[in-house]
């Protein structure tokens, strides 16, 4: 029988915090012991810093006894499933209601976000984790990625409700920090973009205040309150003549590309572009960017050339895909 403690605890932490790093360590060992491997090529803590992912930590009387972590489900659309991770108790905790509490703020976290349902994996030795997972409604289901090759996975999941809808909505001055943190991941690590120094908060402000203070639009894409990704565009350049031509980008989070956040939130740009009138849209591609490329083609674009090594970044040469699509016939005189 299991009794819930009366000064038990469970907050969201940091996954880097020592309390969350010292449980993984324990449940690593306890891991490697069962079962000969002890699990840290599934999960990273950096794996709980993306959006809509959290790891939580639960105390007795103050003191770190159990953890656990939801972070999007990799092998499946991330936008409806998340994935419950290193869901552990320390052996002298055990039975005293804590895997009950942690797996239960998971759940609160998944649903605050938007999950429509959460999958989880453990081994056919954890018998009092499989009964855990059935109590709460978890029902067996086909090992899925990795897991698939494990004869000793068992792998669950359970149905939340209705997920929250993709929304893509105007940007407001609240979402700054968010459109700051996916832009700068994109200059750290990708040739999306070819700036090679991450901007400061004041400077992106500066930056959507001049985009909006023009009339240009920046969109955001949203799933349950969080921001995963944003679009814009602005004048292609700023003689008069180009006044119907304007050059867009759009930016998803690490996490959340290739989920079909890129395409809503180009197709949107379209829309605006149409509403204001626009005659073309231009997108200056880097040509490595194979799936910006083919995002581009299948919204309408066609490639109007190249440039070859007019970039310069991480120590090599890069060449630049030009994209159009014509929206209207010439407007003429307005």
């Amino acid at each position: 029988m299991h009794v819930q403690a009366t000064n038990l605890t469970v907050t969201c932490v940091d996954p880097q915090h020592p309390d969350a790093l010292a449980l993984i360590r324990q449940l690593s060992a306890e891991l490697a012991q069962v079962y000969g491997d002890d699990g840290s090529g599934a999960f990273v803590p950096a794996d709980a810093q993306v959006p809509r992912a959290a790891f939580v930590v639960a105390r007795l009387a103050g003191r770190p006894v159990g953890c656990g972590a939801i972070r999007p489900m990799a092998d499946t659309n991330p936008l409806d499933t998340a994935e419950v991770k290193r869901m552990f108790v320390a052996p002298e905790a055990r039975g005293q209601g804590v895997a009950q509490a942690v797996l239960a703020e998971l759940e609160a976290q998944a649903r605050g976000f938007g999950y429509a349902r959460l999958m989880l994996e453990t081994g056919d030795r954890q018998h009092a984790a499989i009964r855990l997972y059935q109590r709460a409604g978890y029902a067996r289901v086909p090992c899925y990625g990795k897991y698939a090759e494990r004869e000793w996975s068992r792998c669950f999941g359970k149905e939340l409700g209705p997920a929250a809808p993709l929304a893509i909505r105007p940007a407001a001055a609240a979402d700054v920090p968010a459109i700051l943190a996916i832009y700068n991941d994109a200059v750290l690590n990708t040739t999306a973009s070819y700036d090679e120094a991450p901007s400061t908060l004041a400077q992106r402000t500066a930056w959507f205040e001049e985009r909006t203070g023009q009339g240009f639009p920046v969109l955001v894409a949203e799933v349950g309150g969080t921001v995963l990704g944003f679009g814009t565009f602005a004048q292609f350049r700023p003689r008069a003549g180009y006044r119907y031509t304007v050059e867009h980008s759009v930016y998803v989070d690490a996490a959340y590309r290739g989920r079909g956040l890129g395409r809503a939130l180009m197709l949107a740009l379209i829309d605006e572009a149409r509403a204001r009138g626009m005659h073309s849209m231009l997108a200056v591609i880097d040509a490595e960017s194979a799936a910006s490329v083919q995002l581009h083609a299948g919204c309408g674009f066609a490639e109007a050339g190249r440039l070859h090594q007019v970039g310069f970044k991480f120590g090599r040469w890069l060449d630049v895909v030009l994209m159009e699509l014509l929206l209207e016939q010439a407007p003429g005189e307005r």
